[in-house]
This record gives C-alpha cells, sequence and structure tokens, in this order.
C-alpha cells in the first residue's frame, strides 16, 4: 500500500468535517498509522507527502507530530519519501496522477536494475479538501500502472474537510472516493482494498 499526504501544512490549516477539534492532519495520521498495523493484509507499506523542501516538514504539534521527515505517535512512526513528487511534480501539493505516474516510474526503473520490485496493491490519497483531478486522466494511468505490473491496484482519495468528493474514474470499479471522516473511514478503506473482501 502507498500512502500519499497532501502538503501537511495545508492539512493543518483545515478541520475535519463536523469536527472542528480535529485538523485533516490529524485525521490522516490516525488513518494511516491504523493501516499500517495491518501487515497481513499489506505488507509493502509507504508514505510519501507533497513538500518541496525539507523546511515544510519541521513544525512539532500537539498529539503526533511531524518533524524531519516523520511522523512520529505513541507506538509508530511514519516515514515520509518524496522521490516521486520530487521527480514528477512541480508544486507542493498532491497530483493523484503524478502520484501514479511516478510509482510506475520508480516501478519500471527498479525492475530495470533487477532489484526487488514493488507493485503497490492499493494506492490511498489523503487531502483536506478536493484537488483538482481529471478522473479519465486518473484512470488511464491507473490501467497502464495495472497492465504494467499485473496487479489489480486500488486507488482511494479521501478529502477529510469535504462533504462530497468526485475524484473517481466512475467507469472503474477500482477507484473510490471518501468525503468527510468518522470512526469507519479506516475499516472502509481497508474493505476497498483487501482485494478479498466482498463489501465491495
Amino acid at each position: 500500500m502507498l500512502v500519499c499526504f497532501d502538503n501537511p501544512a495545508e492539512m493543518e490549516r483545515h478541520s475535519v468535517l463536523r469536527n472542528k477539534k480535529m485538523t485533516c492532519l490529524d485525521a490522516a495520521v490516525v488513518t494511516a498509522m491504523s493501516l499500517e498495523r495491518t501487515p497481513e493484509l499489506y505488507p509493502t507499506f509507504e508514505t510519501i507527502a507533497a513538500y518541496e523542501s525539507e523546511d515544510e516538514l519541521m513544525f512539532e504539534k500537539e498529539g503526533p507530530y511531524l518533524y524531519g521527515g516523520e511522523i512520529r505517535g505513541d507506538t509508530s512512526v511514519l516515514t515520509f519519501k518524496n522521490y516521486f513528487l520530487r521527480d514528477h511534480s512541480t508544486c507542493a501539493r498532491l497530483d493523484y496522477v503524478n502520484v501514479v505516474r511516478g510509482a510506475l516510474a520508480e516501478f519500471k526503473k527498479v525492475r530495470n536494475e533487477d532489484r526487488e520490485l514493488v507493485e503497490y496493491t492499493s494506492i490511498v490519497c489523503l487531502s483536506a479538501k478536493r484537488l483538482e483531478c481529471d478522473p479519465f486522466e486518473l484512470g488511464a494511468c491507473l490501467k497502464e500502472y495495472r497492465e504494467v505490473t499485473g496487479k489489480d491496484t486500488r486507488f482511494v482519495s479521501v478529502a477529510f474537510a469535504e462533504s462530497q468528493l468526485k475524484t473517481a474514474d466512475p467507469t472503474d470499479p477500482l477507484m473510490f472516493d471518501i468525503a468527510g471522516f468518522d470512526r469507519s473511514t479506516v475499516d472502509i478503506i481497508r474493505a476497498f482494498c483487501d482485494e478479498d473482501s466482498r463489501h465491495f
């Protein structure tokens, strides 16, 4: 599983829908750390964040905090990589299409170097607000990624501060949108990303 954070500073500025006490960054941290604790479903788990420089990651917050490329909680550490976004994005915001393109480029690079391959069976993108995206362009990129890797990769976009979200290609059953955040959000993501789940 590849979990992608929009710019953490941007998510810190927004509250979760109908919960002014929780920032979208808090919700993203809870979501990512909960998903990471399911190794039987996701033997490969990586996180990336959209940012232009290390300085943007160096701030502390109550509870889990983000510092120097890591989020630390009571029992977990999320270490962020930004190699996809550094090479495939021109701004410090998450770009769904470039995330998939970057994952594909990294897969091809590793394959050509005859190193151990990393194929993501699911990609989860976390943001505060809806990010501009052409659903059909994203769907086409995902189709190419699936064809090259041989995986039925699922794609989930979550916007914690929104009441509605339309990012997924409506013709692609392996794409799913989630708006807002509550105690069922992580379970919904798990169920959708589980290849053996019958809930979707």
